[in-house]
């Protein structure tokens, strides 16, 4: 560790110490009443480098082997044994790149990143609890979102795209090559087929043209990002109960058409 490193370090440990000399016998939490119940230590991580802390728990009252919290890490902001700003760069260039690759850009501006494999850890669970509070998170961030000031509209479209299709092979058509097999060929192999790739516009812009001439869809005209998400929100909810009636007075057929019905439809 560099000199101006570990004195980071000896003022970020120093700040840590003094959130602990700051509790008493008794902490609050979220209305909770915990009970000091023993001391420790632990290692956390921080761009500076480990940091070595002394630290005691505190255990829920009036609950036999109740909860335990580290009224530190609350108080500090700690996530999974890392700083905020350690925290926010990990999942950041989590969503970017390996976290090889982030040690050695952490390597190259001078900072002592943990292990790679504490990288790994830390922005698998952030990345983890995060989806999990999803339904909370949203709303503070959508709140905070701004449309600029000269928007007149916002219009949404969806795109084409291509999808694996599994269609059966003419009687005189070549097959097509067989990629390299993973696992072995099972003893009775299924009847040939070949999977192509067909761009998948048809359903996709009937959504859309179904949206917009009978639900409304391009009908918004406001200027917030919360008026956007209700009425596009509005208008995915009616669609979904067109289909679901659709599919309810036309249920859609099962299996495969025998050659004679395609022939009839055809025709």
């Amino acid at each position: 560790m560099s000199t101006k490193a570990a004195e980071h370090s000896s003022q970020f440990s120093g700040v840590l110490q003094s959130f602990n000399r700051s509790f008493g016998e008794e902490v609050l939490v979220n209305g909770v009443r915990y009970r000091h119940h023993e001391p420790g230590s632990d290692t956390y991580h921080a761009l500076c480098g480990p940091l070595e802390i002394r630290r005691p728990t505190h255990r829920q009252v009036g609950v036999r082997n109740g909860p335990i919290v580290v009224a530190m890490e609350l108080a500090a902001e700690l996530v999974e044994g890392a700083t905020p700003a350690l925290a926010y760069s990990v999942v950041h260039g989590y969503a970017q790149h390996d976290m090889r690759a982030h040690k050695e850009g952490l390597e190259a501006a001078h900072r002592e990143p943990p292990s790679r494999t504490t990288l790994e850890r830390i922005a698998t669970r952030l990345g983890s609890a995060a989806v999990g509070g999803a339904a909370k998170i949203e709303p503070v961030v959508r709140r905070a979102e701004r449309v600029p000031e000269a928007t007149a509209a916002i219009s949404i479209g969806l795109d084409r795209t291509s999808v694996a299709m599994m269609e059966d092979r003419p009687a005189d058509a070549a097959p097509k090559p067989e990629r390299k097999r993973l696992r072995p060929r099972q003893r009775r192999a299924p009847a040939p087929f070949d999977v192509h790739w067909r761009m998948g516009y048809v359903g996709t812009e009937r959504v859309y043209q179904e949206m917009k001439g009978e639900l409304g869809l391009d009908h918004f005209e406001g200027r917030s990002f919360p008026g956007w998400h209700h009425h596009v929100s509005v208008a995915l909810c009616c669609y979904a109960f067109v289909i679901g009636e659709r599919m309810r007075h036309f249920p859609p057929t099962t299996g495969r058409r025998s050659p004679a019905r395609a022939d009839a439809l055809a025709a």
